[in-house]
């Protein structure tokens, strides 16, 4: 069989949904090649891939780029730097293709190089014409370009370079935090959450929740009593650190009648909180898949994988997103029906609680949310990706050049 490659940034998000469908690429008889940091080899390894690790990414994992452009900078020289690597890599190892995240532009880079089969994961929302408008507008863009001033100037620099010395075309702000494929773009959610979705041609595989349950176990659900409502508080696995908000959520729901779980990290201490009131469990870590079986309400910061996660179990959602992508998330899955997003101004005691009520009681939300995680249920999930995946490797990466 022929050996595929995928490469992914550290971010347990981008890589989660990927996993099983590595895992049944391994069960059809290939050998998968998988590029990511460290940190994740665990992760990665149980599905019968080969860990690769990646070096470049030290400055990411010790200091997240907190805005839109400081991502788009740091993809810019990152690639700069990591594609001869990846291209001397793909044509050593001959992949019949490569599967790589949105924002692996030296992925995307290296395969136009080597004329290798580029194939997308796309674990963010597709942005439509009116999202782009919405998400960035010109006016956007010449405001974050004054204000970013040295950060702008190094991505402008970077990105000439790339041109130059390497022939990559395709290097606007928006291709680089995209890198679609012409072959195919693997979005991993469902047609029926994307406004506008129907601008998106075949090349773009909308196929639904890919989810793999943790190994991990907590043994949270034996603390929980069983027949109450479930309130469940999560800001994910990049940004975890906010004490200030984990203290407004217990103030906002020390008297309403629901038990209220809380996944803090474990860059916070249990003890630095103060105390909770009695209906709260407060931990490092829950089995999030587990749980939302659960849940009635599920507080999250708004990262596709916890909204995916949420609907799929037909858990609507509360979204305080803390980053510019999850900002996006919020203000496009704020829309959907099944979820409120609360801005960083509107993100205290009060507004929480009425909000929590709102999602406990609202029957047309809890619906909407049903709804939505029967589309992600009944699009074909990883099995289709896998399949997909499968038939370029064997149709088109079998007659692809190497080298030239």
């Amino acid at each position: 069989m022929s050996k595929i490659a995928f490469f992914n940034v550290p971010a347990f998000g981008h890589i989660s949904p990927t996993l099983q469908v590595v895992e049944d690429l391994v069960n059809k008889g290939y050998e998968i090649d998988y590029y990511d940091t460290e940190r994740f080899q665990d992760v990665i390894t149980p599905t019968g891939a080969n860990f690769c690790e990646i070096p470049m990414f030290a400055q990411y994992e010790q200091h997240p780029a907190k805005t839109l452009l400081h991502v788009l900078t740091l993809i810019a020289k990152q690639t700069y730097y990591y594609l001869p690597l990846v291209v001397d890599a793909i044509r050593k190892e001959r992949y019949a293709a490569v599967v790589h995240d949105q924002l692996c532009l030296w992925a995307r880079g290296a395969c136009s190089i080597t004329r290798t089969p580029a194939i997308c994961s796309f674990t963010m929302l597709p942005l439509t014409a009116a999202m782009k408008r919405g998400f960035a507008s010109p006016r956007d863009l010449i405001r974050t370009a004054m204000l970013g001033g040295p950060t702008f100037l190094r991505f402008i620099y970077y990105r000439r370079r790339l041109r130059e010395d390497f022939g990559l075309r395709d290097l606007s702000p928006f291709d680089v935090l995209s890198n679609y494929s012409k072959f195919l773009t693997i979005v991993f959610t469902s047609r029926e959450i994307v406004p506008g979705a129907s601008e998106f041609d075949d090349s773009y595989s909308f196929v639904g929740a890919s989810l793999r349950p943790s190994s991990v176990e907590s043994g949270i659900l034996e603390h929980l009593p069983n027949g109450r409502r479930l309130v469940y508080i999560s800001l994910g696995t990049i940004v975890d650190d906010a004490k200030s908000f984990y203290r407004m959520c217990g103030e906002a729901l020390k008297g309403i009648d629901a038990q209220v779980v809380m996944s803090i990290g474990r860059k916070v201490k249990k003890e630095d909180l103060g105390n909770f009131p009695d209906n709260f469990y407060v931990t490092e870590f829950v089995p999030q898949l587990e749980l939302l079986k659960r849940t009635h309400v599920f507080i999250s910061h708004g990262g596709m994988n916890s909204i995916t996660e949420s609907l799929y179990h037909g858990v609507p959602l509360i979204l305080c997103p803390q980053t510019p992508e999850q900002k996006f998330n919020a203000r496009v899955i704020g829309q959907s029906g099944a979820a409120t997003y609360l801005k960083r101004s509107e993100m205290h005691a009060e507004v929480m609680k009425n909000a929590v009520e709102t999602l406990l009681s609202d029957v047309k939300i809890r619906e909407r949310a049903r709804i939505l995680g029967e589309s992600l249920r009944n699009s074909g999930g990883p099995q289709r990706a896998a399949e997909q995946i499968a038939n370029i490797a064997e149709s088109v990466g079998t007659r692809s050049a190497f080298g030239s």
